[in-house]
């Protein structure tokens, strides 16, 4: 039996978002001839089509050498000004650690099944409002990040002195 590729396994997890909230996928990369090697799997919002004051929402899981990643944004941010899911739950849920250590000895499919599962549960429960077109956390994770910037420029000050 021919299991399912990384980009299957998001639609599947994440068909929330086209069901629930009218995303709709833009893009599919799938990298490489092991097709849980590399991928790659972009929502947008379809919100311009009803609300055009509400930015399209950008979502997009990533596979890449084993480590699932979500990225949250607006369609109009560049790519390095998109919001980790990691950055994004330290404001929404703080005290939830969604970095768990992963046993790279199971099955390279259960791996990601489990890590895209787990992903998909978190955007579902704690970014509903982002996915309604809220992005005011957004303006909070760039507070931190802000701050973290200044924490750094501080630490290497006081290094250098």
């Amino acid at each position: 039996m021919k299991k399912e590729s990384f980009n299957d396994i998001v639609r599947r997890h994440f068909s929330y978002l086209v069901s629930d909230y009218g995303f709709s996928i833009t893009e599919e990369f799938p990298v490489g001839e092991n097709p849980v090697s590399r991928g790659m799997v972009i929502y947008v919002s379809n919100f311009k089509e009803t609300s055009p004051e509400v930015k399209q929402i950008l979502i997009r899981i990533i596979l890449d050498r084993g480590y699932v990643l979500v990225d949250l944004g607006s369609s109009d941010m560049s790519n390095r000004d998109l919001f980790g899911l990691t950055e994004v739950m330290k404001v929404a849920a703080p005290e939830l650690d969604i970095n768990e250590k992963i046993d790279f000895s199971k099955d390279a499919y259960d791996i990601i099944e489990l890590q895209v599962s787990k992903l998909a549960n978190i955007v579902y429960r704690y970014c509903v409002p982002f996915l309604r077109g809220d992005f005011s956390i957004g303006e909070r994770v760039i507070e931190n990040r802000i701050k973290a910037r200044e924490d750094r420029i501080k630490a290497w000050k006081h290094k250098t002195n």
